[in-house]
């Protein structure tokens, strides 16, 4: 009979300790499919946070851009009244030549900026922030047309500054449109 109950126990134990090593096991490969899914969602966080602060760097670059248009269309007015006016232009002319210095100079940085960060936001982004950079030196030329003509083709000029107003405004994404699609784009786990 002892013999049983040594039996009987030596299996009871034999169970037990099956199943405690099946659930030690099961706990084992739970836990290594989280800490992946944790790396995983650590790289999306992290890719979309270089991602948004890309982008926005690249706007600021073309806010200060298009601000800096906006500062040499004040000029090149200037310049045009001065030589209706015949006054002195030769200031307006050193100061709008100074302006358009700092233009190309800002569009090199952009076109550096753009380039730099290219593998961060896509070759789509790329085409997009290339296309507003050219729309608004195009609207920028397109405003200087209107102001240095007083005819039909200063008005077609202004339609053409209203066209490309509201391209440049659809082109342009706030950084939640950019985290939203960041998000979207990266590999789902």
């Amino acid at each position: 009979m002892e013999k049983i109950i040594n039996h009987k126990l030596f299996e009871i134990f034999f169970e037990k300790l099956l199943i405690a090593l099946i659930l030690v096991l099961a706990g084992y490969v739970a836990n290594q499919s989280i800490e992946r899914y944790k790396l995983i969602e650590a790289q999306r966080v992290a890719g979309t946070v270089a991602f948004v602060e890309s982008c926005q760097e690249i706007w600021i670059a073309l806010y200060q851009y298009e601000a800096e248009l906006d500062r040499s269309e004040a000029f090149a007015t200037r310049v045009k009244f001065a030589e209706m006016t015949s006054q002195d232009a030769s200031k307006e002319n050193a100061e709008f030549k100074e302006a358009n210095q700092k233009i190309d100079e800002k569009l090199r940085n952009i076109t550096d900026k753009i380039n730099a960060k290219s593998f961060i936001v896509g070759a789509a982004f790329v085409e997009h922030f290339r296309l507003y950079a050219s729309l608004v030196k195009a609207r920028a030329d397109a405003k200087n047309s209107a102001v240095m003509k007083f005819n039909k083709e200063a008005t077609i000029a202004r339609e053409a500054v209203e066209s490309f107003d509201r391209q440049i405004a659809s082109m342009r994404f706030t950084a939640d449109m950019a985290r939203e699609y960041a998000i979207r784009r990266l590999p789902q786990p």
